[in-house]
């Protein structure tokens, strides 16, 4: 369930020179900074441009930390040799809707009734859907170790009627647990812990936008909701962080996940809250590969450097 990511080791590139210092990254509420769209095809179009990214690889100049510009990105820099690009036999991917239109990270409302088909209709997707119900089960209450979703998929060697997941770690060995602390953030309890439901929030908020299933959607929105200024407040509180909500992002990527495919239930406070902690925890972060300089790339993290460089340009 988690999406640890090893860190990468990158070179230096001699065009941090023009960085700033790390003592001087801005922590500004961007939240409400205006983007153009369509995207600019030119990272110095940006309004970004000028502003500074804290990169997980540290870069240095003269031995003093430095933080890149967003400007200085290269999207299209693939190093001394030509790239060919050639997608014949790739499915092709539905262009990314406007502002305010969800879901748009993996997916896009238009393939809703594919994904709901290949859920249904195909092996991988029939394992994944019974994946999902495991978790989205246990924190309502209804998990049963018997029904045919909680089964492991029949492997060689795999012992028979093994469950599909460590269910325990979310808050307790009994799905009652679960539910009961699950129905105490709908309800607004500030005093309940938020640890391993993050996990499933993106899971339940999928299922509920497969299944159109309002209902369930707007008492998730209520749990996220809660569990969010828990985190918060918790952020606030703790001595040891440093200020502002820029270095401690609430949640991560499920946190995004989860509003991304909650979006059409949530309240407008409810979208503000979680669009402007996205917006200020993410924008001064880069992704692997970001700033590198594609001919000192060697290594089997090249596929994510491009896969990063493109997203970008397709965003």
């Amino acid at each position: 369930m988690n999406f640890h990511i090893v860190a990468l080791t990158i070179l230096i590139l001699p065009t941090l020179q023009s960085g700033l210092s790390a003592d001087t990254i801005a922590t500004e509420d961007v939240s409400n900074l205006a983007v153009p769209w369509p995207p600019p095809h030119d990272p110095k179009d940006s309004p970004f441009a000028k502003m500074p990214c804290i990169s997980y690889a540290g870069y240095k100049s003269n031995n003093t930390l430095v933080n890149p510009i967003w400007g200085d990105i290269e999207p299209e820099d693939f190093g001394p040799r030509p790239v060919a690009f050639d997608q014949t036999g790739v499915r092709q991917l539905n262009q990314i809707p406007a502002p305010g239109i969800h879901p748009r990270i993996f997916c896009t409302p238009a393939d809703h009734d594919n994904i709901q088909r290949r859920l249904k209709e195909t092996l991988c997707g029939q394992e994944a859907w019974k994946n999902l119900l495991c978790y989205v089960n246990f924190i309502h209450g209804t998990y049963d170790p018997k029904a045919d979703y909680a089964r492991a998929p029949e492997i060689a060697g795999s012992p028979e009627g093994k469950p599909r997941g460590v269910l325990g770690d979310l808050q307790g060995p009994k799905t009652a647990d679960a539910a009961k602390q699950y129905q105490a953030l709908i309800a607004g309890d500030m005093s309940q812990k938020t640890d391993r439901l993050w996990h499933v929030f993106p899971l339940e908020a999928f299922r509920c936008w497969i299944e159109n299933d309002g209902t369930s959607a707007k008492a998730l929105a209520s749990a996220v909701a809660t569990a969010l200024k828990i985190d918060q407040a918790r952020r606030s509180a703790d001595p040891s962080r440093k200020p502002g909500p820029l270095e401690q992002p609430i949640a991560g990527i499920h946190l995004a996940y989860t509003y991304d495919f909650l979006y059409n239930w949530l309240n407008a406070d409810q979208k503000k809250a979680i669009h402007d902690e996205l917006a200020n925890a993410t924008w001064n972060h880069d992704n692997y590969g970001t700033f590198n300089d594609a001919s000192l790339t060697r290594s089997n993290w090249d596929f994510f450097l491009l896969v990063d460089r493109n997203a970008r340009h397709r965003r």
